[in-house]
Order: structure tokens, then sequence, then C-alpha cells
């Protein structure tokens, strides 16, 4: 299992913040994303990271959701790197 933290807001290059919830933007960018895979797989992905709290994970949703991140077209560069690092950094947790 793997804990990530999606509850902060975007930054600029210049570190202020913005007043985009990357959470809830990745939320969206999920649920808006063409149904190439697993449409009820990300469905249920894209609720759990609406809500504002860290999301814990198993590996093959952990694996589906860094995929799925890397390779969304919609996303500027600023974002998806921010969601990328978020993803990084999950903290590692033991498996139920």
């Amino acid at each position: 299992m793997k804990t990530i933290d999606f509850d902060f807001y975007m930054k600029n290059l210049d570190g202020t913040l913005t007043q985009l919830h990357c959470g809830r933007e990745l939320a969206a960018q999920l649920a808006g994303a063409p149904a190439k895979s697993n449409a009820l797989k990300m469905f249920e992905l894209a609720k759990k990271i609406h809500t504002p709290s860290k999301v814990t994970l198993d590996t093959a949703d952990f694996a589906l959701l860094k995929e799925t991140c890397e390779a969304l077209e919609s996303a500027t560069v600023i974002f998806k790197a921010q969601i990328l690092e978020a993803i990084a950094n999950a903290k590692e947790g033991k498996e139920k």
C-alpha cells in the first residue's frame, strides 16, 4: 500500500500558491480522460482523489495511477510535474 497526499494547491514557478487544488484538478483530469483503460476503476480513483485527504492505494492502483498521470496529454507541465512529484513522494505502508 502507498499513501499519496494530493491535498495541496499548485505552485507557480516562483513558488507562490495558485487557487488550483491539485487533488481536485487531478480528479477532474482522470474523470475527463479518454476511456482507454478501465473506466470504472478510473472513476473510483477520481472520487478517492477528489476528497481533500491523503489517498491510500494498493500496488496495482498505484501503478495504474502513476501510468495514467504520466500519459495525461491535457495536463500542463507545471501541473503534471507537481502531481508526479506527489506520487514520487508516496509513503510506503503495509499491504492489508
